[in-house]
């Protein structure tokens, strides 16, 4: 069974309400001032992403590949629907669209870029996917070349390295 860490669930309450003040414009100084103090809560997200990936193993990491390509596939569909619906069908068939829409140039965008054509605001998910592949190949090439990872801690009793943390090696075998 997962062990929750209710410290994080708790916080992320109030950072989930900085993400929605991120995406509601506010007008004048104070709304710019609201989109500065908001702007940290997207690096939450990221961090917790990080700190639950810590000493995951590749069959882990391409779990949560799959599941967030299942998610960004299936919504991306929803809005390339409700997009032609709302917005194209009385100007363009959907044969048009589609055309006009799904190209390589568009998709090569997509993957390079992380802009998703069809819902922009959903660019987190592609980005956790790449920090996620970055993951997958940094852990792959430290084991497919044997190395050793040093990992820079503040401890007490360690031998302390010249930036003044701590340095542990880890084998990875």
């Amino acid at each position: 069974m997962r062990k929750i860490n209710y410290s994080l669930e708790l916080l992320k309450i109030p950072l989930s309400c900085m993400i929605v003040f991120i995406h509601i414009r506010f007008s004048g100084d104070l709304g710019y001032l609201i989109d500065i103090l908001a702007r940290p809560g997207i690096v939450f997200f990221f961090a917790v992403a990080g700190f639950f990936s810590y000493n995951i193993d590749l069959t882990a990491i391409r779990k949560r590949i799959c599941r967030l390509m299942n998610l960004l596939l299936i919504v991306s569909a929803v809005y390339f629907v409700e997009t032609y619906v709302l917005y194209y069908k009385y100007c363009i068939s959907i044969v048009d669209y589609i055309v006009t829409t799904v190209n390589i140039n568009t998709l090569a965008y997509w993957i390079y870029m992380g802009a998703n054509p069809f819902a922009g605001h959903l660019w987190f998910i592609s980005a956790l996917i790449g920090s996620y592949l970055l993951y997958g190949l940094f852990i792959k090439l430290s084991v497919l070349t044997n190395t050793k990872m040093v990992k820079d801690i503040s401890m007490e009793g360690s031998t302390p390295s010249a930036n003044g943390g701590v340095k542990d090696v880890i084998d990875i075998k």
